[in-house]
């Protein structure tokens, strides 16, 4: 009887000392990733620059800085998209809000007023102080779980050496199944053709694009916008925001919603599919800089 009571001790001290080295590994993990994210984020000037020519609305933004030589070795990093504009109005899902373009400007209104007006050849500017994390192509941020935490879109390449910047993070995860699949249950007013930056995770040893699909395609006033990605084991990942008007501040589309969203979508799968709302830990908590979208860490898992 003492032999067993023996045995049992040394089995549960065992188990305790199983689960703090567990503890212990979780959390060197966690602080690991942070330092990795404090030792890869940078303070820049960003400058945008919104122009119109030629039947396209071009957004540039340039980042600058002491910390950006420091820690990169650029003297800038230039980011730039243009987004093709059609003569004539351009049709928004809310007939209160006109796009209207002409070959020699280009007009939003909103409810019958004014909220900007862009002639051709005219260049408005935008300056801005924020931080951000910025990593070369040879250095991409690991995850611990096996899937992706965070998106990147490829900011610059010099001299052969590619950055990415950090983005969005993931919440939504599809398990036992294709994305093929997980498109065609997205409503049929939803496009497959979205004006989106190109942004891409880190797969196995390599950047893989997304693929993007949205409610609208320019959401000139905002709206939903999901990338997608296929992994290995049968898995998609990806990110579902809302975004603002393209003409809000600083110009070009900024996340104001990942919660929502993410419910959003995943309630496109309530039929035939089974959906655990923010089951799985990816530790990516996050505010979005400009509006404090908040993401609380954790995706919904969406499995068949």
């Amino acid at each position: 009887m003492k032999d067993r009571m023996k045995l049992l001790v040394m089995v549960a001290v065992a188990a305790l000392i199983c689960i703090a080295c567990m503890q212990t590994v979780s959390a060197e993990t966690e602080d690991a990733q942070k330092k990795w994210i404090k030792d890869h984020t940078v303070n820049v000037k960003s400058t945008v620059l919104l122009t119109y020519e030629d039947e396209y609305l071009e957004i540039t933004e340039i980042y600058t800085g002491n910390d950006l030589k420091k820690k990169t070795g650029l003297e800038k990093i230039v980011k730039s998209k243009k987004i093709p504009l059609e003569i004539g109005e351009i049709e928004t899902k809310n007939k209160k809000e006109k796009v209207l373009v002409t070959k020699n400007e280009v007009i939003l209104e909103d409810n019958g007023k004014e909220v900007l007006k862009i002639k051709k050849g005219e260049k408005k500017v935008f300056e801005k102080n924020k931080e951000v994390v910025l990593t070369k192509e040879s250095d991409p941020y690991l995850t611990t779980t096996g899937i992706p935490d965070w998106t990147w879109p490829k900011v610059s390449c010099w001299f052969g050496i590619c950055w990415y910047e950090m983005e969005d993070p993931i919440n939504l995860v599809w398990q036992n199944t294709y994305k093929s699949e997980v498109k065609s249950e997205f409503p049929p007013d939803w496009t497959d053709y979205p004006y989106e930056n190109t942004q891409y995770v880190f797969i196995g040893n390599k950047w893989v694009k997304a693929d993007g699909i949205a409610d609208d395609r320019y959401r000139f006033f905002g709206g939903h916008h999901a990338r997608l990605w296929e992994i290995p084991g049968d898995t998609v990942i990806g990110n579902a925001h809302h975004d603002d008007a393209v003409f809000n501040y600083p110009i070009g589309h900024q996340v104001d919603d990942y919660e929502g969203a993410e419910e959003k979508v995943s309630n496109f799968y309530l039929n035939g599919w089974n959906v655990e709302a923010d089951n799985l830990d990816l530790s990516n908590e996050y505010f979005s800089p400009f509006y404090n979208a908040y993401n609380n860490g954790s995706a919904t898992l969406i499995s068949k």
